[in-house]
């Protein structure tokens, strides 16, 4: 099943200005609802690897393993939702396991916090 990828610069933006954030140790996941904006019912996706990560062979190592993680875990993202992930230097050294297992349990930590913040109290 093929990606659908946040192309604009003022989507990043978008999710960066109005979006959550969840820091973890081979990267940081920002994401953000995009019911609330009335725009795409899809999940879509962006990959940052900045210079930090290494130079430009690391960092689309990087892309390419994020990417894969993202194929593999499709089901676990929300519906409706724009993510970006950003890629740490520990993204190039880990095995596969260990982020597929890291990102998965960043996605459930995700989905409890979103299910607590949007729980109406009275």
């Amino acid at each position: 099943m093929p990606l659908n990828k946040i192309k604009k610069n003022s989507d990043y933006a978008l999710v960066f200005k109005h979006g959550k954030y969840l820091n973890l140790e081979s990267f940081t996941i920002q994401y953000c609802n995009k019911t609330s904006t009335n725009l795409h019912k899809s999940t879509r996706f962006g990959i940052i690897a900045s210079r930090k990560v290494g130079n430009s062979v690391k960092r689309n190592l990087a892309k390419r393993r994020i990417r894969a993680l993202i194929v593999s875990l499709q089901s676990l993202f929300h519906n409706g939702y724009d993510y970006i992930l950003i890629a740490k230097k520990k993204v190039i050294n880990m095995k596969f396991d260990c982020l597929s297992l890291e990102l998965s349990n960043g996605l459930k930590k995700i989905k409890l916090i979103e299910k607590w913040t949007n729980k109406k109290t009275y």
